[in-house]
């Protein structure tokens, strides 16, 4: 085998590896969140403009519903190490008055951070470096 014949198939072989890499697992449910509902019963430091509150309806597979306030998102959430990952939200886009007319904004960047997570019984409590949100179980509607 010559030098270029081995340097193509370490390359084959390496693209190869990378490929099946790539290959990733559906997304799956966030464990022991799925089919619940969460209402916010603390926001800190600080407040959500328009007073919030932050509800989180976690549904079927990876799919979320979230509001605090204003308008209606949804999307994707998943878990990683510890920290959930919103991605793919989609908003209605409702005029609302001030200061509730932040309370997406707020949303939006809270979640950018994938905040971490820990479920016990029914809180909820999501960490960023920055804010810590508790959330209570409330009834998922249906």
């Amino acid at each position: 085998m010559n030098a270029h014949s081995s340097t193509g198939a370490a390359a084959l072989l390496a693209a190869a590896a990378l490929g099946s890499l790539l290959v990733t697992a559906p997304a799956q449910a966030v464990p022991g969140l799925s089919g619940r509902a969460f209402t916010s019963t603390s926001v800190s430091p600080g407040a959500i403009p328009g007073g919030g509150p932050l509800k989180i309806r976690f549904l079927d597979k990876d799919r979320v519903g979230l509001t605090a306030g204003c308008n209606q998102m949804t999307g994707i959430a998943t878990a990683q190490g510890g920290r959930l990952h919103f991605t793919r939200l989609a908003s209605t886009m409702m005029m609302c008055p001030p200061p509730r007319d932040k309370a997406d904004a707020w949303v939006q960047a809270f979640t950018a951070k994938a905040p971490n997570y820990q479920l016990t019984g029914k809180t909820l409590t999501l960490r960023t470096p920055t804010t810590t949100v508790v959330l209570t179980e409330v009834q998922a509607a249906r």
